[in-house]
């Protein structure tokens, strides 16, 4: 499979691509997931995905959303309320995850798309909701699974955001605006903290600026899902959220929850 991964790069930045091509090639490398779970296989397969994204950005970022829906809803269904309730091996939803960390930086990166914009793109958004609730599936509901594959692929999945974020710190905002909504739930809460507890080292003022403005939704959030859940919420949130509450609240935290 190494020397297809490289042909068919090579073919891909060669020649020309059709919409229906690029869609198609995504849908085959699609059945790679549950198969291609080894570092070298997935960095081939992701450079494939590097690839069509150069060819046709716009046409890759739906194409991303439109074939990874169904299949992270057959692996991880938005009835779940409950980590325990996730039945699948973390594997394929690392795998998935790392698909999305291809896309999500497109739009600026490549199509220079204002990131406000972004809020109301589909398409996007609902990569992020995707993005959100496979990392909140693949993250330890508390520190006694340390030292198990599970948890090495979640640090391993929380370090692929990180870095994704760190590259293209312009998605903070819109991501932060997306997943603070009325309508997000429990399964928000990793990323949201996965996306502070990126935004507070950086030190770039611009990114600070984006984590404030939407310290009232996040605090909002924090109240209203995560105060009252009936399921356990992720002690790496618990751990970023805290480094949130500390950077922006402080003295006020018991003014704020009382």
């Amino acid at each position: 499979h190494e020397l297809l991964a490289v042909e068919l790069q090579s073919h891909i930045l060669a020649h020309p691509l059709s919409d229906r091509e690029l869609v198609d090639i995504i849908v085959v490398l699609k059945g790679t997931v549950s198969l291609y779970v080894d570092r070298r296989s997935r960095t081939m397969v992701l450079d494939v995905l590097r690839a069509l994204s150069l060819k046709k950005a716009e046409v890759f970022v739906k194409a991303i959303a439109s074939v990874l829906d169904p299949v992270v809803e057959s692996m991880q269904p938005k009835s779940i309320t409950h980590p325990d309730m996730i039945a699948t091996v973390v594997a394929p939803r690392f795998v998935l995850l790392s698909w999305i960390n291809v896309a999500l930086p497109v739009p600026i990166a490549q199509l220079s798309v204002e990131p406000e914009s972004l809020v109301g793109d589909v398409a996007w958004k609902r990569l992020v909701l995707l993005a959100s609730r496979l990392l909140w599936g693949i993250a330890p509901a508390h520190p006694g699974q340390r030292g198990t594959k599970s948890y090495v692929l979640s640090s391993s999945a929380h370090h692929d955001v990180w870095r994704t974020l760190r590259r293209c710190p312009q998605m903070i905002g819109p991501m932060l605006a997306i997943l603070t909504a009325d309508t997000s739930g429990v399964d928000a809460s990793v990323l949201i903290g996965n996306i502070v507890s990126t935004a507070v080292p950086i030190r770039d003022k611009s990114v600070l600026w984006e984590a404030e403005k939407y310290k009232d939704a996040i605090i909002s959030y924090i109240d209203r899902v995560l105060l009252g859940s009936k399921a356990p919420v992720s002690y790496s949130s618990v751990s970023d959220l805290g480094v949130f509450l500390r950077t922006y609240v402080g003295s006020q935290f018991e003014t704020l929850f009382k």
